[in-house]
């Protein structure tokens, strides 16, 4: 589709403006979409609901090609500006699912094991696999060890940083 023809994108604040009026509720140059429950902006076109994000990406890149997803560098999935935003396979995307609920250390992939009084490197694995990554007296050691451990796997240098929680 010609995302061009209903919408100017605003690369200041990283919103999608109506160029067309597309029912009687909605003002040409008024600010296109809302936001979802689960914290993107959403924009109702046709009777369907399109994502913001990847209407940017799209207006800007092309099609988002089979197998790939829009992610936000981020984490702050109501933040579309075109920096923010990376296109990257679903198993990429993943990785950056909230921070599990056994975690206790603030930091995705460490938590604090009880039953020996240690911090625990666990992180998922590109096979899907979950890794241990050792057992630490201090915290810091973890997250140093965490961090070793995304390079070496090649996620993204903002893995593990919960922005929502940070902000």
């Amino acid at each position: 589709m010609d995302w061009s023809h209903y919408f100017v994108y605003d690369e200041n604040s990283g919103n999608l403006i109506w160029k067309v009026k597309p029912s009687a509720k909605v003002k040409i140059g008024s600010i296109a979409g809302h936001l979802d429950r689960d914290g993107y902006i959403s924009v109702k076109l046709h009777k369907h609901t399109h994502p913001a994000h990847c209407i940017i990406w799209e207006m800007h890149n092309g099609p988002i090609p089979v197998g790939y997803e829009v992610d936000h560098l981020d984490h702050v999935r109501s933040n579309n500006k075109l920096d923010n935003l990376r296109l990257v396979t679903r198993k990429q995307n993943q990785r950056n699912q909230k921070l599990h609920k056994r975690n206790t250390s603030g930091f995705s992939g460490i938590y604090w094991e009880k039953t020996i009084n240690k911090w625990r490197v666990r992180i998922m694995g590109n096979n899907g696999k979950s890794l241990s990554f050792g057992c630490f007296d201090n915290k810091d050691d973890a997250i140093t060890a965490r961090n070793k451990a995304y390079a070496d796997l090649g996620y993204h240098n903002n893995h593990g940083v919960n922005h929502e929680v940070n902000q």
